[in-house]
This record gives structure tokens, sequence and C-alpha cells, in this order.
């Protein structure tokens, strides 16, 4: 999914999914695990599943992102782990993530759909 927004984007909430992604443009900011984090062009950021998370533009001028919502279930497989990973710092430049992004897939849960269908209103502004 392809997103762009300007100010305050979305308000707290969580995913039942792992939130894989890339800041395509701007500064993408949020509060995640107790701490405000930003994210730049070209820089991926990783969301467990059921963890609380905002998102606003971190020097109000917008910013843009390409997100993937992944099934928790399908990463422990492809894992081979009995328990989920654990990627400590939300934020990398880690290139294999960013090459591991699939791009347009519709988000699978509750908070993903509202936020498809918040973009789909025409409410957010458009990606350049």
């Amino acid at each position: 999914m392809r997103a762009c927004f300007r100010g305050h984007a979305f308000s707290p909430h969580r995913h039942d999914t792992y939130a894989v992604g890339v800041t395509s443009a701007g500064v993408q900011a949020f509060d995640y695990r107790g701490s405000a984090r930003y994210s730049l062009p070209g820089q991926v950021f990783v969301l467990h599943p059921d963890e609380r998370h905002d998102g606003r533009s971190g020097d109000g001028r917008g910013f843009g992102y390409h997100i993937a919502y992944i099934d928790p279930a399908l990463v422990r497989v492809a894992a081979a782990a009995k328990t989920l990973p654990f990627v400590p710092e939300p934020v990398s430049k880690d290139a294999r993530l960013l090459r591991a992004i699939p791009r347009g897939r519709r988000p699978p849960d509750r908070a993903g759909r509202r936020a498809h269908d918040y973009l789909r209103s025409g409410r957010a502004r458009r990606c350049a």
C-alpha cells in the first residue's frame, strides 16, 4: 500500500500484523515503544504486531511511504522459529529489508483497512 499525509496522519492504534514499510518522501514521525521515532526517505520501518503507534509529519511538509502488512504466522514460518522474531530498532537502513517490502497489497487487519479506506476517500493528499 502507498500512502501520503500532511501534519497529523493517524491517532494511536495497533495492527494484528507486522507493518513493514519504507519512507518514500519527507520525514515520517511516530511514537512507538515510549519514544518519538523518525524515518527519512529510503529508511525502512518495522512495527511489531499489537504495538501501539501513531503517525505524523516530522517537519510539517508531509511524508509518504510504502507498507506491507504481514501475518505473524507467515513470519514465524519464514523464520523457521518457534517464537516471533523481534527487531529492536523500528527504523533501519537495512537494504535487505528495503528489497523485501512488497508493494500494493491491501492490508488484512481492521486498522489497516481503516487506513486504506481513508486513503481511498480522498481526505489524504496524493503522493507526488
